[in-house]
Order: structure tokens, then C-alpha cells, then sequence
């Protein structure tokens, strides 16, 4: 895991596929998280990140995550429930 671009703690890094990926663990920071992986599927550069085309360029898949048992379902936070993400961007071959 690595840290990623945005100062919020976003934690990312590369899977075994090639996909970029990050944790949104609160899961409402959808954005952010995007922006994220696509700059980690960039090996960091941001700017590339930033030029890429939503589904010409690259494909983004999330998943539901769970923490430290990495399990999927909601989790009780205060009054609410949240839904934490892993965020998935994988760039296309023409890439």
C-alpha cells in the first residue's frame, strides 16, 4: 500500500492485474478516491491522471470493503452506516 495524492488518507496502490486502486473508507469521498487511482494507474503523474477520458481511456469498477478483516457489508459509524469502497482503474490497452 502506498499513500496517494489527496491529504485525506486515501491509501492505494497497484493489483496484481495492473488496475490502480484506493480505499475510500468512508465512502462518500467517491471523487477524491477516483482521482486517486487514476493518478496510482499513471505510476503518479498527475497530470496524465487528469487527461484521461472517462470510458475511452480507462475502465473503473468498485467493490465494497470492509477493513481490517477485508470483508464485504455495511459497518455501523455514529447514527449512520457507511459503505467503504475500493475504487479500481484500469487503463485500456491503447493506453
Amino acid at each position: 500500500m502506498l499513500a496517494v495524492f489527496s491529504g485525506d488518507g486515501c491509501l492505494g496502490g497497484r493489483c496484481s492485474c495492473g488496475a490502480g486502486f484506493v480505499i475510500d473508507e468512508t465512502g462518500h469521498s467517491g471523487g477524491q478516491a477516483l482521482l486517486d487511482a487514476q493518478a496510482v494507474a499513471c505510476d503518479g503523474d498527475l497530470d496524465a491522471a487528469l487527461a484521461l477520458a472517462s470510458g475511452e481511456d480507462y475502465e473503473v469498477e468498485t467493490r465494497p470493503y470492509q477493513g481490517p478483516i477485508n470483508t464485504v457489508g455495511r459497518q455501523r459509524h455514529g447514527h449512520s452506516y457507511m459503505q467503504p469502497k475500493v475504487w479500481f482503474v484500469k487503463l485500456k490497452e491503447n493506453k
